[in-house]
């Protein structure tokens, strides 16, 4: 399994608050996600096992993209927070019912061409359109407690850093920062605003461009 240093996950800065103020991530249920795909194989899952409970939160490993900016918080109360990977993972090793990993993309072909798929793999597998993401997941599964979210707790040394949203306004990021770093644990938590639509020292290329 592949195992980067650090893994996004991009959300809002409502969602910020609430990892930062309660130290904890909430996995949800799968049944409302955008990918209908997605969520049908989580149900088929869920029912092939017989869960009572299946919820689960996605990240990237990817470096930062417009397209997970635009997509996943594609508007100025959008955040990216980004942990480090081996402290997120020693977090779920020992949790019953928590299970991790990287998403397998798979064509129409490969399935036409592949032995039955095995159930365990069934909520770690995406269409191959969805490639771009190198999705990473985390899901909780119970045979007998019922809920629709699971809190996973956390540590603030588990976080590397806060984006704020590349559409902020220049400036709120102060007045962002300083409430972010108020939370209790939080005020040497390194938070910057993304420059990935909007970055000085890329523009000053153009002013260098050789002029034939």
């Amino acid at each position: 399994m592949e195992n980067p240093r650090i893994l996004r996950r991009y959300t809002d800065i409502t969602s910020v608050i609430d990892i930062l103020v309660n130290k904890k991530l909430t996995l949800v249920n799968p049944q409302f996600w955008d990918d209908k795909n997605d969520s049908y194989f989580m149900s088929i899952y869920k029912e092939y096992k017989s869960l009572e409970s299946l919820s689960a939160l996605c990240f990237t490993s990817a470096a930062e993209t417009y397209h997970h900016w635009k997509i996943f918080s594609g508007n100025n109360n959008g955040a990216c927070v980004v942990f480090n990977t081996d402290s997120l993972l020693n977090k779920t090793s020992n949790i019953t019912g928590i299970k991790a990993d990287f998403i397998k993309y798979k064509t129409l072909r490969d399935f036409d061409s592949e032995t039955l798929l095995p159930i365990d793999s069934i909520p770690f597998v995406k269409r191959y359109a969805f490639r771009d993401e190198k999705e990473f997941r985390i899901i909780y599964e119970s045979k007998t407690v019922i809920t629709p979210t699971f809190d996973l707790s956390i540590d603030i040394t588990d976080i590397d850093r806060v984006f704020l949203s590349p559409w902020l306004h220049p400036s709120l990021v102060s007045g962002i920062k300083g409430l972010l770093k108020s939370i209790s644990g939080c005020s040497k938590l390194k938070i910057t605003r993304s420059t990935v639509v909007g970055n000085e020292n890329w523009k000053k290329y153009a002013l260098k461009a050789k002029n034939d």
